[in-house]
């Protein structure tokens, strides 16, 4: 055998090696949530792999489990920036992004850490501008988003809220009146609720959306959202929604920033559950 041919093989074993040992670690790294292109690794070798990989353009995130710090997300700086602005973070001048939830503090993170690979060394007298995601700040939320626990029974037919109004206790059934449920038609009824929304900061211009949904017999059988407006400096407003009901027991969930969009100091109290008794007003028609 020849030198140059010697060479060439152990040329070929080396790289085979690479490639071997390459595979290897990436094989420490896993599909995040089912998604291809997101891995999350077990290791520091693996993760550095990842973001080779990544750089290249086969993965789009890559993060190493246990190290919140360690997470690399592609993304152009325009689509970067609009994603952390549309999660709700809050860009600063320097391009400092603000974010009130650890879960886009992860996202601001991975886009910091991305172009940070690409870094270059400025020349001398040379003004370098800030990194499209120059440094992520965790604040923590002042606002509190709340719904009363008191929803009333408006009626039939559209209306504001009155005190006149009865209103459903969450620990109990309420039946729904027989002259009301005498206009059901085919088992299906309309009605209209009254909720009453609160938030802690009266400076913000948050539009909560609220959402109510009705499940009879485990199935849910309708669904209704509307977002839900305050005057600068209110702190309290009250909203109508049409609801559908069915004859039987309606559980009915009211939830507050059903989106999520809003970042909270506590959204344990963003939901109200009350029940409705709907029975039939005909002979003909079947108990539930």
């Amino acid at each position: 055998m020849t030198m140059k041919r010697r060479l060439i093989l152990t040329l070929i074993g080396s790289t085979l090696l690479v490639l071997c040992a390459s595979a290897t670690t990436l094989g420490q790294c896993k599909n995040m949530l089912g998604r291809a292109t997101e891995r999350l690794c077990s290791g520091q070798p693996a993760f550095e792999d990842c973001v080779t990989q990544l750089k290249a353009g086969t993965y789009e995130v890559c993060a190493l489990e246990g190290h919140p710090e360690s997470v690399v997300r592609r993304g152009t700086p325009e689509a970067a920036q609009a994603n952390l602005t549309k999660r709700g973070c809050k860009q600063l001048a320097d391009n400092t992004f603000q974010c009130n939830e650890k879960a886009d503090m992860m996202y601001c993170t991975g886009y910091q850490n991305y172009f940070l690979l690409f870094v270059t060394f400025p020349k001398p007298g040379e003004v370098v501008p800030p990194r499209p995601v120059a440094k992520c700040q965790f604040v923590a939320p002042t606002q509190d988003i709340t719904v009363d626990q008191m929803v009333y029974y408006v009626g039939p037919v559209n209306g504001p809220i009155k005190p006149s109004n009865p209103w459903i206790k969450p620990d109990a059934i309420f039946t729904l009146p027989p002259a009301d449920a005498a206009k059901c038609k085919a088992g299906n009824c309309t009605i209209y609720l009254g909720v009453t929304v609160n938030r802690s900061v009266t400076t913000e211009k948050e539009m909560p959306y609220v959402k109510i949904e009705n499940v009879v017999d485990g199935k849910q059988v309708h669904t209704v959202a509307s977002n839900v407006f305050f005057d600068p400096g209110q702190a309290q407003t009250p909203l109508v929604l049409g609801v559908g009901l069915r004859y039987g027991e309606n559980t009915l969930t009211v939830l507050v920033d059903a989106n999520g969009e809003i970042a909270e100091t506590n959204e344990i109290n963003n939901r109200v559950i009350v029940k409705i008794l709907v029975t039939p007003q005909f002979p003909d028609m079947p108990k539930p």
